[in-house]
């Protein structure tokens, strides 16, 4: 999917190996309500070295500054929910959030705020399904990481069509 999306772009390693983490995320937080700082960090480490690289072969780092730039606004934006509402929104939630802006905001600061309100509106939306099924309370976690993941992935696949539409 990535491929698709990328094409042949230097990047495209970095953007397989954060749709592997995304999908390693999402079943272990489904499962365990927990973000595995085992695969947020290393992850971290990986990624920057492998889009720094794919700065300086295309010589272009714009991407690289915009994804930064796109680590920091997303990561504190869920800090700032979580600083609210701790209970609301898991610290995991906050350092996945560094790696999601990180690979959006190399494809532009619309895609980091895209990827967020996609990941906002999935988690609402499966929520109150879940809590009108009957299988979740109000009072019950549900675990964000997935509808993060989901936000995410479709930013990156159909951010530009949906950017183009509706240009944040």
């Amino acid at each position: 999917a990535a491929a698709l999306r990328l094409g042949a772009d230097w990047a495209l390693p970095a953007f397989c190996l954060f749709f592997a983490a995304l999908l390693a995320v999402a079943l272990i937080d489904l499962e365990h309500f927990i973000v595995p700082n085992r695969i947020v960090f290393p992850m971290l480490a990986i990624s920057v070295p492998l889009l720094a690289a794919a700065s300086l072969i295309e010589r272009d780092g714009w991407p690289l500054a915009t994804g930064v730039l796109g680590a920091l606004l997303a990561s504190n934006a869920l800090l700032l929910i979580n600083l609210i509402n701790p209970r609301g929104m898991g610290m995991g939630d906050v350092k996945l959030a560094l790696l999601l802006g990180l690979f959006l905001g190399w494809l532009g600061l619309g895609h980091v705020a895209l990827g967020l309100f996609l990941g906002f509106l999935l988690g609402a939306v499966g929520g109150i399904l879940l809590i009108a099924l009957g299988l979740k309370t109000r009072k019950d976690p549900v675990p964000f990481a997935p509808f993060l993941a989901a936000g995410a992935v479709t930013a990156v696949l159909v951010g530009e069509v949906l950017l183009d539409h509706y240009p944040v």
